[in-house]
Formats: C-alpha cells, structure tokens, sequence
C-alpha cells in the first residue's frame, strides 16, 4: 500500500515539474489485455492495461493494470521502424504459456518501446523454448 502512494506521488510531482510541456508530450496507451502476461519480474492479471510515459520518447514507463491496482516504472529502450506503425498495438513475446510484454508503437509514430528481456524470459529462451508473437491492439488517450 505505502509503494502504490509512493508511486502515484512519484507520478504526479512529475508531472506536475514537466507542467504543459509534458502533458502535450505524453504518450498513454490503453489495451485490454485478454492474458497475463509479464514485465520485469511482475506478473499481470488479465484486464486493462495502461502504459503511459511522462514525456515523449521518456526512459521512465509507468505500466500498471487498472483492474488489479498492480503498476511498475521500467525503463524499456527507444526502438525505431522505417515507416509509422499503422495502430496502436502492445506486442507480447509468448514462450510457452507465458506471455512478456515486449514493445508498445503508437499509431503514426516510427518510434517505439522495448521492454527489456527479464530474467524468466531469458530461461526460458536459453531452454530451446520457441518464442511466439502476439500482438493486442489498443488506443491512445488523452
């Protein structure tokens, strides 16, 4: 409980530090997500899934699912792509019957997020496990 205050604190000193700038630059991204599935080495349930940076192309990603109250700030790597995404998608990396969560595009943009390999995707990998892609759409909001 202390975390999640901590947190949301974090969040909006933030914010409110960056002022119009940021808010103009924020890239909030909405999804149900129909899995769980992973980010570092927090599991996610199953439901709404936001992924909201305080700036524009940020190192510091808030990801949290809105039905469980469950969030993390990572730190996914700026990716880019010849041509803007056609959608706005989450797109997850399934070995096994665990899915991770490995990049978000935002439709229009050719730059990206990549989330970091975690350790229980490493091994996973490592044990000759095929990686599968799945891909959810989802909407940005303001």
């Amino acid at each position: 409980m202390k975390l999640t205050i901590f947190r949301a604190i974090l969040v909006a000193a933030a914010a409110l530090a960056l002022g119009s700038v940021a808010y103009s630059q924020t890239v909030n991204i909405r999804a149900q997500v129909p899995f769980d599935f992973v980010v570092g080495d927090k599991i996610y349930p199953a439901g709404e899934c936001a992924v909201q940076t305080l700036v524009n192309h940020s190192h510091l990603t808030y990801v949290g699912n809105r039905n469980e109250d469950k969030s993390a700030m990572v730190t996914p790597e700026v990716v880019t792509a010849g041509k803007p995404s056609p959608r706005t998608v989450l797109i997850f990396h399934q070995l096994g019957k665990t899915l991770f969560l490995y990049e978000v595009w935002s439709e229009g943009s050719t730059v990206g997020m990549q989330f970091p390999r975690s350790r229980s995707e490493t091994r996973l990998a490592m044990n000759g496990i095929r990686t599968e892609t799945v891909t959810v759409a989802a909407n940005i909001t303001h």
